[in-house]
């Protein structure tokens, strides 16, 4: 009879700690914005509820004379695989170039290595983000030219959907302006 009455608790308790929402964040090693008051660090925010869990990477920007900080968000399971400083004085150019998987092409499986990098440019304080790439764009390569303050990012959309390159795809290369943010070309 004993037994039978502890068991209702002890089957309470082990649902309400089943229940148990999860929801922390680990900040990366802090990285100088040049000819800024800033500094980013790359952090990755865990979220874990009941039967759900998931992380995404993300930035913060934090300014070390006021201790302001500027989190730039990106969508669950989102990862960013690199962070660059486009700093270019005679042209008045201070942004971040951030390329990132933030988006589930088949909306099945959580963004992973099948889904396309996107290329980002975030303001060198972390208030403004522009994705330049559309999401079913599949960025293969892309260089920026200091000279002229434009970045070049060439790559395919996958119009058959069959997750690789091949002769139906339409292949695109597209010349941005770095300092007003606009598309010069399209081709």
């Amino acid at each position: 009879m004993r037994n039978l009455f502890i068991l209702p608790f002890v089957c309470i308790a082990i649902t309400a700690s089943a229940q148990k929402k999860i929801d922390y964040t680990h900040y990366d090693k802090l990285i100088e914005v040049e000819g800024t008051d800033y500094v980013y660090a790359t952090t990755e925010h865990i979220i874990s509820k009941g039967g759900g869990s998931g992380s995404t990477g993300s930035l913060m920007f934090i300014n070390t004379h006021t201790g302001e900080t500027n989190p730039v968000d990106f969508p669950l399971g989102s990862d960013i695989s690199s962070v660059h400083q486009l700093k270019y004085d005679s042209l008045h150019i201070n942004k971040m170039l951030v390329i990132a998987r933030t988006v589930d092409l088949n909306d099945k499986s959580g963004i992973n290595y099948n889904d396309p990098s996107q290329v980002i440019i975030v303001s060198a304080d972390g208030k403004q983000k522009t994705v330049l790439t559309a999401d079913g764009f599949f960025t293969r390569y892309w260089n920026v030219y200091p000279k002229y303050g434009t970045i070049v990012i060439i790559g395919y959309y996958d119009s058959n959907e069959n997750g690789r390159l091949d002769r139906t795809d339409k292949s695109e290369v597209m010349v941005y302006d770095l300092k007003n943010m606009k598309i010069l070309s399209k081709t």
